[in-house]
């Protein structure tokens, strides 16, 4: 039976021998494979080593700016929050409330157009709202919408 100390002298050997054939089936383009001799003093038992070097990108230095996050660095945008238009029914039905109210001239067309903007000002002008031409809760539930 082989003693402990001839198993672990051979073990070594034999995972750098099989990694030795291994780096010899990959294509070496990318790498460049230089072999080695050393001998094992205690064993003295001729061993092959493998070293397999990379040519590799210097590491990247880290900047000592603070991270400031912006929409180009996103790796997703935000989708823009709220309403993007009023619908044209909700449009008209507005348009025919102020023209109740007396600040909209002319027939409901269903498009919010400068008319409406300024007939809209208007209005929250004269009730005392916060002039912004679009169709805030205040304004829409003193029209009776």
């Amino acid at each position: 039976m082989p003693s402990l100390h001839s198993i672990l002298c051979i073990l070594p050997a034999i995972f750098i021998l099989s990694a030795f054939t291994f780096a010899q089936s990959i294509p070496t383009t990318s790498k460049t494979v230089s072999v080695t001799k050393s001998v094992h003093s205690s064993a003295a038992a001729s061993t092959k080593s493998l070293t397999a070097s990379k040519s590799s990108p210097p590491p990247r230095k880290k900047s000592s700016k603070s991270k400031i996050s912006s929409k180009s660095s996103r790796k997703y945008a935000r989708k823009p929050r709220g309403q993007k238009e009023i619908e044209s029914s909700r449009v008209i039905e507005i348009q025919t409330a102020l023209a109740g109210a007396g600040v909209f001239r002319g027939e409901p067309t269903g498009f919010w157009d400068l008319a409406t903007i300024e007939a809209m000002k208007a209005f929250q002008q004269s009730n005392g709202f916060k002039i912004t031409g679009k169709p805030d809760a205040l304004s829409l539930k003193k029209l009776g919408l």
